[in-house]
């Protein structure tokens, strides 16, 4: 039988702890015992069913895909009642694989019959700092939530210096916005063994983190600090709409059912696709005179954008497309980035969903709408067939060329250009 039993859950200062034990073929799943979770606030008096919450919404995929149980003393009785609610979204999300398993709690906590020493914001809202979360805290912004971001996510633990890029970053968005922020350092992506998950799930043909563990493993770190500041609204910015079609961890279906300590969760701003969440960035920028930067880059170790990457540079044509140059909103590009970017958007490939969902569009907005920014540089997407492009043998060898190490590509384009 496959289990995970929580041995103990520990609150000291600013630290949660779940100490756990594993028994089964699962156990080749993870990396560590030790589940942590470090606040930039005091926790120490969170209760043990709230404080397991983060630990719990990081291995419940696990549980289901391995018809495991999980056991633990003790689990706040809100979030333990819309396990089920949440798990149908995955169910109907991926009807070629199997969610069984159970959750097994030798007590369910009570919210209510505690009193949170002190009940102040009334929301909060994960916070990345890019252009889907940026969307959300400008539509809530009269709210003021509290803004958390986690470390540990897109930026690695051994980072200090992305991460401090990040925190600044967090903490002028949260004084511009005046609200406040917290930030989470987590190993939730390192006490799993990712590239075991990702055969578990290759059925589904997607990434574990992708499709089964970002959406939830981020929200359960809410539950502390939502049985602190008693709040009632949790925010997650969508990265899709309905029209999008793409199975992903963070959906309305799975984000939307998930409860604790009487907070409700809302997976925000469905309605509204990448283009238009850029537009109301761009909107809100000229209307209040706010500038900030908009954090997307994957591919930097150093928390700052590129701009050569698929995603910095899909963002920066976004921009354009709403009237805007990207230098006013943290993307220091220079003419050669401009010059390249076709080889660089097309440097990896380009799958159907990002031709599709995002560079159609892009393309279609930048020649039709009249205050698009078109730089010289960039208007060969006037023209661009995006699936021929993506399939080009022609850029596939000049990507290869691209790659090659500076010297030898000298000397091969040398003889091409004889």
């Amino acid at each position: 039988m496959n289990k995970i039993i929580v041995t103990s859950i520990s609150c000291t200062g600013k630290r949660i702890e779940v100490r756990f034990a594993v028994e089964g073929e699962i156990q080749k799943y993870f990396n560590t015992d030790i589940f942590w979770a470090e606040y930039s606030e005091e926790i120490s008096i969170t209760p043990e069913g709230i404080a397991v919450i983060p630990f719990v919404c990081n291995v419940l995929p696990i549980v289901w895909l391995t018809d495991a149980n999980l056991e633990l003393p003790e689990l706040d009785s809100d979030f333990f009642n819309s396990i089920e609610k949440f798990k149908q979204g995955y169910i109907n999300m991926y009807p070629m694989l199997t969610f069984k398993g159970e959750v097994k709690t030798s007590r369910l906590f009570k919210s209510e019959t505690t009193t949170p020493p002190q009940q102040k914001e009334t929301s909060a809202a994960f916070f990345s700092g890019g252009v889907d979360a940026f969307a959300t805290l400008i539509a809530h912004a009269s709210e003021h939530p509290m803004l958390m971001t986690l470390w540990g996510s897109d930026i690695a633990l051994d980072d200090t210096e992305g991460w401090q890029i990040v925190e600044n970053h967090l903490l002028e968005t949260a004084r511009t916005f005046q609200t406040q922020a917290v930030t989470i350092k987590t190993n939730f992506r390192r006490f799993i063994n990712d590239a075991e998950l990702n055969r578990l799930v290759a059925a589904a043909r997607d990434s574990y983190w992708h499709g089964f563990q970002h959406g939830i493993g981020i929200i359960g770190h809410g539950a502390p600090m939502a049985w602190k500041h008693g709040f009632s609204k949790l925010y997650i910015a969508s990265s899709y709409t309905a029209n999008d079609n793409v199975p992903c961890a963070s959906h309305p279906d799975i984000d939307g059912n998930v409860r604790f300590t009487g907070t409700r969760v809302f997976h925000d701003q469905y309605e509204f696709d990448r283009q238009a969440k850029v537009d109301h960035i761009c909107e809100y920028s000229g209307r209040t005179g706010r500038k900030f930067t908009l954090r997307v880059c994957w591919k930097t170790s150093g928390g700052k954008n590129c701009c050569r990457c698929e995603k910095c540079l899909r963002t920066m044509f976004e921009l354009f497309a709403a009237g805007r140059d990207p230098r006013d909103f943290g993307f220091d590009y220079s003419n050669a980035d401009l010059r390249k970017s076709k080889l660089n958007i097309f440097s990896k490939g380009l799958d159907y969903i990002s031709i599709q969902g995002y560079w159609k569009p892009i393309k279609h907005e930048l020649t039709h709408r009249p205050h698009a920014l078109m730089p010289e540089q960039i208007k060969w997407i006037e023209t661009c067939d995006f699936d021929k492009e993506s399939k080009s043998r022609k850029m596939r060898a000049a990507l290869f060329i691209h790659n090659l190490p500076a010297r030898i590509r000298f000397k091969l384009l040398r003889i091409i250009n004889k």
